[in-house]
């Protein structure tokens, strides 16, 4: 059964590889700057609330979230 707590740290591993490697620019993605200002104060607070990312076993629960998530997801796939 997928958490609250699976999707939040899917979404916080997602947002901080856009905004801590530089790979997604405002321009390139969305129709305004608030947008992108939007998704990196929801980065901000989820790093604050989860404590995951900062535990030794964080690449484990992270995949661990994923499947849930992905084993549950009935959309297709860009894969």
């Amino acid at each position: 059964m997928v958490s609250e707590r699976d999707e939040a740290l899917v979404l916080f591993e997602l947002l901080c590889r856009w905004f801590d490697d530089d790979a997604m620019p405002p321009g390139d993605h969305f129709a305004h700057r608030a947008e992108y200002a939007v998704l990196d104060g929801l980065r901000q607070r989820l790093a604050v609330t989860l404590d995951e990312p900062f535990r030794a076993d964080y690449l484990r629960l992270l995949t661990e979230a994923r499947d849930r998530i992905a084993d549950a997801w009935t959309g297709e796939s860009p894969e």
